[in-house]
């Protein structure tokens, strides 16, 4: 999967992004079998894949900014707020849906919840 703000280095929550998603599935499936290997667990299925891209049917996204300039996203790897809004693993109509919602906090004007300060009013999207 191509990932602008994964080259670019904005956002970096696909650590395996890299890897053909064959593999991705294989390292997670034998994570999940390590973690579970001491339990003597049930058997379970094979891992079903998703397609790599517009797979995502939910987001929390941090709300960043301020008032008037809300972003809906995460703190980049230097520091910066980075809108997460075009994340490809969200299908358009999630992604028009979370660019209304920063134009309505915007409109409403909730200030995004500051840790440095510890004030604002709103954390996070669900």
């Amino acid at each position: 999967m191509h990932c602008a703000h994964f080259q670019a280095n904005r956002c970096r929550s696909c650590s395996w992004i890299n890897l053909p998603y064959s593999e991705q599935l294989q390292r997670k499936t034998e994570s999940l079998n390590n973690l579970l290997a001491p339990f003597n667990t049930f058997y379970h299925a094979e891992p079903i894949a998703s397609p790599e891209t517009a797979c995502r049917n939910k987001a929390k996204m941090v709300a960043l900014g301020m008032a008037h300039a809300p972003l809906l996203g995460i703190i980049s790897p230097t520091g910066k707020a980075v809108s997460l809004v075009d994340c490809p693993l969200y299908p358009a109509p999630m992604q028009q849906l979370l660019l209304y919602l920063e134009d309505w906090i915007k409109n409403a004007g909730i200030p995004p919840y500051q840790i440095d300060k510890a004030k604002g009013e709103l954390k996070y999207i669900l």
